[in-house]
């Protein structure tokens, strides 16, 4: 197979990241708890993040806001959304650094569980409820404020948050569901407008990663609605000036999202390639090296069978064990290989209708994993 991208050369002092990306792919943390608005001790100033984020070498960081928490002993207010913490978080921004993305991370709360019918959700910040009421995260990544969603989800019912998002060219997320439906909050197959999320973290805490990867493959399999869903990995954590990110043992930190963004690492570049679902979503050091068709939103036009050449790297040592391809989130081709490092395939759906279809390319090597989210074809 010929060599598809070029590579850019990366310093790095742990190894969460390949030395070298292909052309245009980026690789970073997504749903990253900031410190900004912490006491001064702890606080970890957004060109602070941008420097130990960068000695990781990472790409960009989507910002989740601060978590409210103690730290000895000393109470750490949550700073979640609003006007300051997006200004704050885009002034950092300069040409060669870490792009940071301002994200607002909500709580989905559900005011009646009893009937299913009528699915109410008040999209508010955490700290303004007490814990009790059942409800699901999601993530509002935002490069110009706007204060329409939360307001127009407030007054109307929760699936107007994608109406909504969609008017504003806003991509959100539906957050470890596993995490929350199996600690007691709603199940995600009994809320319908979940499928048309743009996004579900794939990664997260992996003690949930069978129920989150089952999940996604039934809403792709499940209607046109859901069929174009895309993936992200999830970082989770909290960044103080108490934590060399370098120093952090968590596995948490081996969740790395890739994005293909050709249109440059620039807020705007990564802000755009994240609405068109160009990612893919890792656990641990395994590697995209090329690949004939990236995932995105829109199907590639084709008057042939579909065909997918990729090449896949773990650049830790650790062994490729199970190579997969879903065809809209079913099983359609599936190989177990032993002792290689480096998996090169080309594959052709025979079976192939001329409607649009939807693959996803799912890659695990002894505990670590890789997942596209879908790369579309139609006639």
């Amino acid at each position: 197979m010929d060599k598809l991208y070029g590579t850019m050369e990366r310093s790095i002092t742990k190894k969460l990241f390949p030395s070298t990306l292909p052309d245009n792919w980026l690789a970073g943390f997504i749903h990253c708890h900031t410190a900004f608005g912490y006491p001064k001790q702890y606080r970890l100033c957004p060109d602070e993040l941008q420097r130990e984020t960068a000695e990781l070498g990472a790409d960009f960081v989507f910002c989740a806001g601060d978590h409210d928490c103690y730290i000895d002993d000393i109470y750490c207010s949550a700073w979640y959304a609003g006007r300051d913490y997006y200004e704050l978080t885009l002034s950092a921004n300069k040409q060669g650094k870490v792009v940071l993305i301002p994200t607002g991370e909500y709580h989905l709360w559900f005011e009646d569980m009893i009937s299913r019918d009528t699915q109410t959700a008040f999209w508010k910040v955490k700290r303004e409820h007490p814990e009790y009421k059942p409800f699901h995260h999601t993530l509002i990544p935002m490069i110009n404020w706007q204060e329409a969603p939360v307001r127009y989800v407030r007054e109307n019912t929760s699936a107007k948050l994608l109406e909504t998002s969609q008017a504003l060219g806003i991509s959100p997320t539906l957050n470890h569901p596993g995490l929350c439906h199996l600690n007691g909050h709603p199940d995600p197959l009994n809320i319908p407008w979940f499928r048309q999320m743009p996004y579900i973290e794939l990664f997260n805490t992996m003690d949930y990663f069978d129920y989150d990867w089952a999940i996604y493959k039934y809403y792709l399999s499940s209607s046109p609605d859901s069929m174009r869903m895309a993936v992200f990995a999830g970082v989770d954590l909290s960044f103080n000036k108490n934590q060399k990110l370098s120093k952090i043992n968590d596995e948490r930190l081996e969740h790395i999202t890739y994005i293909y963004a050709p249109k440059g690492r620039t807020v705007e570049g990564i802000y755009d390639a994240w609405t068109q679902r160009r990612t893919i979503a890792v656990r641990g050091r395994l590697m995209l090296e090329q690949i004939s068709h990236p995932p995105q939103l829109k199907a590639y036009k084709t008057t042939a069978l579909p065909e997918l050449d990729f090449r896949i790297c773990s650049f830790d040592g650790k062994h490729i064990r199970k190579i997969e391809i879903l065809r809209n989130g079913i099983s359609a081709y599936c190989e177990f290989v032993c002792k290689e490092r480096v998996i090169e395939r080309h594959w052709v759906d025979e079976q192939f209708d001329g409607q649009e279809t939807r693959y996803t390319i799912a890659i695990e090597a002894e505990g670590d994993w890789l997942i596209t989210s879908t790369i579309g074809f139609k006639a």
